[in-house]
């Protein structure tokens, strides 16, 4: 039942909010923020971003390869935890020393992915060379290969191989990784990572293995689903 303040009767103090809370009624409430880039507000990137989401209702989802790079560190650890009582949780990573690997990967709808890991930055010939020793060999003819728009992904010989397969290589909008698929995977995959607190090289490339391994189908389908290539999925 809603309380009402006697006269002289003073109101209890709200708990101390948090830099992650905001108050509402009164109240602290937790908020988190949803970050986009602001250049997607750009009167050209607006046309092409609407563009593209006509172009989805058309590709064919079962023929999309999604490709894109991330990293992962060897002093990766979970973000959050529970404490007992509001006691503040500690934890513990290197904070001097750490190796970083770079991934290259993709994913289909039916969770299928090919990934490369790599030393170092992806550039043009990193680029073709992934393309011409992972991807390429798991491509079919009439496949679609989409990516984003850094500098590498537009090598003219990576092209020529992919379209060597019979398969087509097309290009998101600029500032448009809500547009991929494969985002919610490495998101899924570093989860796993911090998870795994792998502390040397060859613990983390075991723990990447594992990582894409329990990438399952239906995974899969809410990456599609939620990047907006298909309402319903069987």
């Amino acid at each position: 039942m809603p309380h009402s303040k006697k006269s002289g009767e003073s109101w209890p103090s709200p708990a101390p909010l948090s830099p992650s809370t905001t108050r509402f009624g009164g109240w602290a409430i937790a908020l988190k923020k949803t970050l986009r880039a602001s250049e997607q507000d750009r009167a050209d990137l607006v046309e092409k971003r609407t563009l593209w989401k006509e172009l989805q209702k058309e590709l064919p989802i079962e023929r999309l390869v999604f490709l894109d790079e991330s990293c992962a560190k060897t002093n990766m650890t979970r973000l959050r935890g529970r404490a007992y009582g509001g006691k503040r949780l500690h934890d513990h990573a290197p904070g001097g020393q750490w190796h970083t690997t770079s991934m290259i990967g993709s994913i289909r709808l039916s969770g299928e992915t090919a990934c490369m890991v790599i030393e170092g930055a992806t550039d043009a010939v990193t680029f073709r060379e992934y393309i011409r020793r992972v991807l390429a060999p798991t491509l079919r003819r009439g496949d679609i290969v989409i990516c984003d728009n850094l500098g590498a992904h537009r090598d003219v010989q990576a092209r020529e191989l992919i379209e060597a397969r019979g398969a087509e290589l097309l290009f998101l909008p600029a500032y448009s990784p809500d547009l991929n698929p494969i985002e919610a995977m490495w998101s899924k995959v570093k989860a796993h990572l911090r998870q795994a607190k792998a502390r040397t090289q060859k613990s983390l490339l075991r723990a990447i293995r594992n990582a894409l391994a329990a990438v399952s189908d239906s995974d899969a389908k809410g990456f599609f689903r939620h990047a907006g290539y298909v309402c319903t999925i069987s």
